[in-house]
Order: structure tokens, then sequence, then C-alpha cells
């Protein structure tokens, strides 16, 4: 099995690094930064996006049910960036909005919604996957995305202070105090969840 952390080919000691086309990986999957870093995920970030279209649907379906209570338990769990798929986490957040503007919506006005958006083009295959299912699940599903999401950001979190102890200017003590600030904040949003 391989390792889901590697050191990069051509990485020289601390404060002698190379400059390479690497890629860190973020809690979104997207790259970041990608010249500063000397660590690779080979790995698929971990994700469910049945979950996260199971939300989606859950939030549509109460709503065109004209119950607000689907979207309401959701929002105390989950938030855009908590979505892998860029798409997913666009969508939400445009619920969200419409719900903040006290305007109701259901899936065509949803994507009617996005026409104008340069980028709708690149989640369009979204709405057409989407069957609006019951809104009781809605909390099951967003607790799955929350902790999937959790798991990127403490990769993400771990790939950083990795990259940290080999910086000998760094004190470990900054590196663990980063770490127990991450593992604090998604231990709060956890409990919060339940």
């Amino acid at each position: 099995m391989k390792s889901a952390i590697k050191e990069k080919p051509g990485v020289t000691a601390p404060g002698k690094e190379e400059k390479t086309n690497s890629k860190q990986f973020t809690g979104n999957g997207q790259s970041r930064n990608p010249n500063n870093h000397k660590i690779e995920i080979d790995h698929l970030l971990p994700h469910d996006g049945g979950a996260e279209i199971s939300l989606i649907e859950g939030l549509v379906a109460g709503e065109v049910q004209g119950d607000p209570t689907p979207l309401e338990r959701a929002r105390a769990i989950v938030s855009p960036d908590d979505f892998y798929r860029r798409g997913g986490g666009w969508v939400y957040g445009r619920m969200l909005e419409l719900r903040q503007a006290m305007r109701p919506f259901t899936l065509s006005t949803l994507e009617s919604s996005f026409e104008n958006d340069p980028d709708f083009p690149r989640y369009r295959d979204l709405f057409d996957s989407l069957n609006p299912i019951t809104g009781q699940a809605v909390s099951h599903f967003a607790r799955i995305v929350l902790e999937y999401s959790i798991r990127r950001k403490l990769i993400d979190a771990t790939c950083q202070a990795n990259e940290k102890l080999f910086d000998q200017a760094v004190s470990v003590l900054e590196i663990l105090g980063k770490l127990k600030t991450a593992i604090n904040e998604t231990e709060g949003r956890l409990s919060h969840a339940t």
C-alpha cells in the first residue's frame, strides 16, 4: 500500500530547497502554491460525492415541499466550503443566498440562477444528476459531508506541519500550536453538528 504522504524527488536539505512543479492539495482538492511545497499526496482526498448530491437533493425537496427546516438543519452543520466538489458548494451557497433573500427555489429556478455565471458549464452536469428526495435525511448527509471535509482539513494541516518540521527556523511549539488549533476547530465543528 502506498503512503498517503511522500517526499518529493529532488528536495534537498532544509533551506536549500529547489523550486519544483509539485502540488500540495487543499481541502477542496485544488492545488495551492505549487512551487512552495515539498509534500505530495498520492491518494484521492477523502470525500463522499453521493452524500453531497443527496444533501443537495434533500434540500431542494424540502424547499419544494415548503419545508424550510432541511436547509436550516444543513446550515447548522455544513458550509459551502465543506463540499469536495466545488460545484456542489456553489449550489449549496446559492441556496443559502436565496434563503437569505427570502426567495423560494425549485430545481429549475436554482439552475436558472446560475445561467449568467461564467463557471456554470463546469457544474451543469450536477443539475442533470439531481433527483430530489425527502428532506428528512438532510442532517445525516450533512454530517457525512462535514466529516469528509474535516478529514481533508486535517490532512492539509498535517501536511503543512510536516513541511515545517524540516524547517529548523520554525519552533516545534509553533508547529504544535497550529496543529492543536486545527484539531480544536474541527472538534468544535463536530460537537456542534451532533
